[in-house]
């Protein structure tokens, strides 16, 4: 019997390959905070990117490194 943490899930991405769920206008922008937030964390996911209203709201997670002492 397999464990459920051992099923596959969806694979994470990243903003690059959600860009196209909101506007043209906002590839720029989103190019810019890709490049950021991979800079300081190379392994975050997206959880959510959505346009509304004229905004675009980006939600992502990310494992911070801590250091042990």
């Amino acid at each position: 019997m397999s464990h459920p943490s051992a099923v596959p899930g969806p694979q994470p991405v990243q903003i690059p390959e959600r860009a196209h769920a909101v506007g043209p206008g906002w590839r720029q922008v989103l190019d810019r905070l890709h490049g950021q937030v991979h800079a300081i964390a190379p392994g975050y996911h997206l959880v959510g990117l959505t346009e509304k209203l004229g905004g675009c709201v980006s939600r992502w997670r990310t494992r911070v490194a801590t250091s042990v002492r």
